[in-house]
C-alpha cells in the first residue's frame, strides 16, 4: 500500500494549456469507487479512499483533478461494462444517433477507442465495415469484431489504413491521463477523410445541474465545449457539430475532423466563472445535507435501491445512508456482495416488502437510470421514496 501512495501524484498545470489552475473543491479522503467484496468478508488490501480535489483552469474553462491514482491501480479495479447499465445503454443509443445523423459517407473501417464491452461496435454489424475495439480492458465474444486490448498511444492504427475511417470514442477522453498527447496521436495518424465522434461528461451539464457527485478519481478531466474545442483546434482538428445530452453523466457528442487549416472561430461554448462553479457546487451539498438529514430521522430504517458503482461517493456526500438496512439491487453478480468502504449487504430487489417500506434511491449516477427507478417504485406502491439529489 505504502508503495501505491508514492505513486500518487498532485497536477497544478492544465491539461490542455498549461496555464495554472486553481483547486476549487476540496475531497479528503474522498472514496474509491467501483470495488465490492464478499459481505462481511473486510479483506480489500488496497486503500478505500484518498485525498483528492477540482481544479479549474479559468483561461480554457477545463476543469481536472488536484490527485491522480496510478493508472494501473485504477484499471485493475475497473468494472463499468455497458450491457450491464441502463445509462450506459441509453447513452450508447443516443451517441449512435448523433453519429448516424452527422455521418455523411459510409466508412469501410469502424474503430472504437475505448471499446469496454464492444456493445457499441455491434450496433454497426450490419454496415460491411471492418470492425476494431482498442481497449485495455476489452471484453468481446464477438469473433466479428478485432480486438486490440492495450492503450492507444501503442497501437499501430496503419494496421487498419482504410480509404473511409470511422473513429468512435464513447466516455473514455474524460480517462486520459494526457489529452494533449492522446489527440495529437490521432491526429498524426488521421487523414483528412478521416470522421472522428466522441462523446464525454460535460463541464457545462455539471455545473448547470450540479451534478458534483460525478466527480471520481477515474475521471481526470471534465471538459467544457470551449476547451475540448481549444484542445482540437491546438491538435490539428476542427469542430464541425456537438450536442449535449443530459440522459448519462450530462455528455457532451462532438464531431471532428482533421484540418488542413485553422479555424479562428472554432473555440465556442459558455466560459464559466469561478463563483458559477462554487455557486452550484453550494447548491449540490445543501440539497445532500437535507437528504442526510431526513434519512437519519428515519426511525423505522431504510433501504438503498441500487448498488450503484458510485454509491460510495453518495455515502460521501450523505454520511446517514450508512445506517441502511440492505442495498437492493436486481443484478444477480452483486448478490452478497457489499462495497470495500460501505460493508452493507446487497440483496435482491425481489425479495423486499416496498408497501410498508422507506427507499432511498442510490443508482442516481444518470439521469436515465433514475427516472427508470422511481417509476418502479411507485409502480410497487414504495411508502417513501427519497431521492438524495433535487435534480433528476
Amino acid at each position: 500500500m505504502s508503495t501505491l501512495f508514492n505513486n500518487v501524484s498532485d497536477v497544478t498545470c492544465c491539461p490542455v494549456c498549461q496555464n495554472k489552475g486553481q483547486t476549487l473543491i476540496y475531497l479528503n479522503d474522498y472514496p474509491v469507487t467501483e470495488i465490492y467484496q464478499q459481505f462481511a468478508k473486510n479483506d480489500f488490501l488496497g486503500p478505500v479512499s484518498f485525498n483528492q480535489g477540482l481544479n479549474y483552469c479559468s483561461k480554457c474553462n477545463h476543469a481536472f483533478l488536484k490527485t491522480l491514482l496510478p493508472r494501473d491501480f485504477i484499471y485493475n479495479n475497473y468494472n463499468t461494462h455497458s450491457v450491464t447499465s441502463i445509462g450506459s445503454m441509453q447513452a450508447l443509443d443516443n451517441f449512435y444517433k448523433f453519429v448516424s445523423i452527422n455521418l455523411r459517407e459510409v466508412p469501410t473501417a469502424i474503430v472504437d477507442i475505448g471499446a469496454n464491452d464492444t456493445t457499441l461496435l455491434k450496433k454497426y454489424k450490419l454496415s460491411g465495415a471492418r470492425l476494431v475495439g482498442i481497449d485495455p480492458n476489452v471484453l468481446s465474444d464477438d469473433p466479428e469484431i478485432e480486438i486490440l486490448k492495450d492503450y492507444v498511444e501503442n497501437i499501430d492504427f496503419d494496421e487498419f489504413a482504410s480509404s473511409k475511417r470511422l473513429f468512435l470514442c464513447s466516455h473514455t477522453l474524460e480517462h486520459i491521463f494526457e489529452p494533449v498527447k492522446f489527440l495529437s496521436i490521432l491526429s498524426g495518424k488521421a487523414n483528412t477523410s478521416d470522421d472522428f465522434f466522441f462523446q464525454f461528461p460535460s463541464l457545462d451539464l455539471l455545473v448547470r445541474d450540479g451534478r458534483f457527485d460525478q466527480i471520481h478519481h477515474q475521471h481526470i478531466n471534465y471538459f467544457s465545449l470551449f476547451s475540448f474545442a481549444k484542445l482540437l483546434k491546438q491538435c490539428g482538428f476542427h469542430l464541425i457539430a456537438h450536442q449535449f445530452d443530459s440522459d448519462h453523466y450530462g455528455a457532451l457528442m462532438c464531431h471532428f475532423k482533421k484540418s488542413e487549416f485553422i479555424d479562428a472561430n472554432d473555440t465556442q461554448g459558455a466560459i464559466y466563472s469561478i463563483g458559477d462553479i462554487l455557486l452550484s457546487y453550494e447548491s449540490f451539498k445543501s440539497a445532500t445535507a437535507s437528504a442526510d438529514i431526513r434519512l437519519s430521522i428515519c426511525s423505522e430504517g431504510f433501504a438503498c435501491y441500487g448498488a450503484s458503482l458510485m454509491l460510495p461517493i453518495l455515502k460521501y456526500y450523505v454520511p446517514s445512508i450508512a445506517k441502511a438496512n440492505v442495498i437492493l439491487d436486481s443484478s444477480k453478480d452483486k448478490l452478497g456482495l457489499s462495497y470495500v468502504n460501505f460493508d452493507i449487504e446487497i440483496c435482491d430487489t425481489e425479495k423486499y416488502n416496498y408497501i410498508d417500506a422507506d427507499i432511498v434511491v442510490t443508482a442516481i449516477s444518470t439521469k436515465f437510470a433514475t427516472r427508470k427507478i422511481v417509476s418502479r417504485l411507485i409502480d410497487l406502491q414504495t411508502r417513501n421514496i427519497i431521492l438524495p439529489y433535487n435534480t433528476i
